[in-house]
């Protein structure tokens, strides 16, 4: 894996142009370069409600990848960098007449190992 953030599954948020998105990428079992997830615009007109799936590979901090709609056709492109935990980078649409900058950070994992203590009065 060339960039250890992306070596498991992780959950980014921010805006892509002014929509607010969540994003959730993991590693592809069958080759450790690329990663596979899907995103959801939260508000705005773009695809609301509906899960877009992404597909892209990994070189060092940068991150290149296709997302379809309908699970099908490729209706965009991201290509982004890793600078600390920011992904930022520019989208386009697949026929070229549109481009949006994107700004995601990096959500912190819930540590599920870890459980509250209980206190016993004994």
């Amino acid at each position: 894996m060339s960039n250890p953030v992306f070596s498991k599954q992780i959950e980014l948020r921010g805006k892509l142009g002014k929509d607010t998105v969540q994003m959730k990428l993991q590693p592809k079992l069958e080759d450790a370069d690329s990663v596979e997830g899907s995103y959801l615009v939260q508000g705005g007109k773009r695809n609301h409600g509906n899960k877009i799936l992404l597909a892209g590979e990994i070189t060092g901090n940068k991150l290149t990848m296709e997302e379809s709609e309908d699970g099908v056709d490729v209706s965009g492109q991201w290509d982004g960098e890793l600078i600390g935990t920011s992904l930022r980078g520019t989208w386009q649409s697949d026929d070229g007449m549109r481009s949006e900058s994107f700004s995601l950070e990096l959500v912190p994992a819930k540590n599920s190992n870890k459980t509250k203590k209980s206190v016993s009065s004994k």
